[in-house]
């Protein structure tokens, strides 16, 4: 199941023009989905695979957007990324590209355990760091 999924991510992630492919919607779709994975590492892939398609907001951002994956940069980097709508560095056409694709990151992350037994302390300071 997951090394499959990791091994097909890898797979399209090394893909040179994905637009051309048959099914380009649907993969960029699933890719886009595969963003709020529980699994870091399939997160971190699904955006190497939407980062082919060549976006310039997504390719402007996709080290932030990394950082939130990282467990070790994630507070850094979410108090960092400035999403408001007055004052942003977003400008409104990165907003609606970057906005599904953070909420996706974020959810997931607030939803994830980790670690064995996964104190309910551990979570809601995951949870009051996102909020």
């Amino acid at each position: 199941g997951k090394k499959l999924l990791a091994e097909w991510l890898r797979f399209f992630a090394a893909v040179e023009a994905p637009r051309r492919l048959p099914s380009a919607d649907a993969l960029y779709g699933e890719a886009s989905a595969l963003v709020g994975h529980p699994l870091p590492a399939v997160q971190t892939l699904a955006l190497d695979v939407l980062a082919r398609w060549g976006q310039p907001p997504l390719l402007k951002y996709r080290k932030q957007l990394g950082g939130l994956v990282d467990g070790k940069t994630f507070r850094e980097t979410l108090a960092l990324f400035d999403v408001d709508a007055q004052g942003s560095t977003l400008a409104a056409d990165e907003r609606s590209l970057l906005l599904p694709l953070l909420c996706r990151l974020l959810f997931a992350r607030l939803t994830r355990r980790v670690g064995r037994g996964s104190s309910k302390s551990g979570m809601a300071s995951t949870r009051a760091t996102v909020f």
